[in-house]
């Protein structure tokens, strides 16, 4: 059996980590390790992952760190990994009995995969019920995303990606990958470290592993149950009622994908079109019209509504849209 570095981030989340190290302890692949990096907890985060370390028998690091962020946590965990695999575990998150062990099997029998995933639900925390928000997020409607229509060797349930289109649809639509749902050769990080980002750093490292030839695969099956509630700092918890924050978080991931062209120099470009493509309706539709507009930040709208304009200019859209709502603030303005 192969050793697997568990790599568990988390900043005061006191509340999930016994269920944490629950989901753990239960995987049917038992030769791991786990390094805890602590964010600069200040809840009981540091007594509970204590009593855990002393009544484990796998070997259990703990680093504490000041707070830097999840990137900066989990590569600080990275350099520290002794394991030939790397696996990643969101403190508020489930793995459920079989991940590693089938994610282990792929990139067993498949010695060119370097990085497999397999899919997510959605669970709500807040409510205490656990009632499913999505069944699969491979799946959307009950029909499959974009990520079946790339062309793979398929085993089963194994989807091995060999599309040289791929990273083109991981900034278009993504692939449906993160970290906390996936395990990879731990030869990945030989060659680069995540982004120091507090969003988006793994969808920008997904692209870049991609871009330097590593091979992905998924498994269509559900592998980790992804807890929703209100501390998740994801753009995916659509669910969250503080629009700010919502608003924080969007401009924080548009700004990952803008340093996309600092940390990756060898796009296509069609790759580049897309990227140009996202981060145009990003600023356009998901901050300047689902979060400022349709909240009252008239002005903020107007000038994301710009920045979307200004990557492209030749959408017409986008200048129908943005008149209507120009017209309208000013006269808005001049009733005052």
């Amino acid at each position: 059996m192969s050793l697997v570095s568990i790599i568990l981030p988390t900043y005061n989340r006191s509340k999930f980590l016994n269920s944490a190290f629950r989901s753990i302890v239960s995987q049917t692949y038992q030769d791991w390790e786990l390094i805890i990096v602590d964010d600069g907890s200040t809840d009981e985060s540091q007594a509970i992952i204590e009593k855990f370390a002393n009544s484990c028998s796998n070997k259990i690091k703990y680093i504490v760190q000041s707070n830097m962020g999840p990137a900066r946590a989990r590569n600080n965990g990275i350099r520290s990994a002794e394991g030939s695999f790397l696996a990643f575990f969101d403190s508020d998150d489930i793995w459920l009995p079989h991940h590693l062990s089938s994610c282990l099997k792929v990139l067993d029998d498949h010695t060119d995969v370097d990085w497999v995933y397999a899919a997510c639900q959605r669970v709500e925390y807040e409510n205490g019920n656990g009632n499913v928000i999505l069944p699969s997020t491979f799946y959307h409607n009950g029909e499959p995303n974009k990520l079946f229509s790339l062309k793979s060797r398929v085993y089963g349930n194994l989807h091995i990606i060999e599309d040289n289109r791929a990273v083109e649809f991981q900034i278009t639509y993504g692939i449906d990958s993160g970290l906390q749902n996936s395990v990879m050769r731990a030869g990945v990080f030989s060659e680069m470290l995540l982004p120091d980002f507090r969003i988006g750093e793994d969808r920008l490292f997904i692209s870049m592993a991609l871009k330097r030839g590593f091979k992905l695969a998924f498994i269509d099956d559900i592998n980790v149950h992804y807890v929703v509630h209100s501390g998740n700092i994801s753009d995916t918890n659509l669910s969250e009622e503080n629009v700010d924050k919502r608003i924080i978080v969007m401009q924080q991931l548009i700004g990952s994908y803008k340093q996309t062209f600092d940390y990756i120099d060898n796009l296509t470009q069609k790759e580049k079109n897309a990227l140009n493509h996202r981060l145009a309706d990003d600023w356009f539709w998901k901050l300047g019209y689902s979060l400022q507009w349709s909240h009252g930040l008239r002005q903020q709208a107007i000038n994301s509504y710009l920045e979307g304009i200004r990557l492209a200019p030749l959408r017409l859209t986008f200048w129908k849209t943005f008149i209507k709502a120009f017209l309208y603030f000013q006269v808005q303005k001049l009733r005052k």
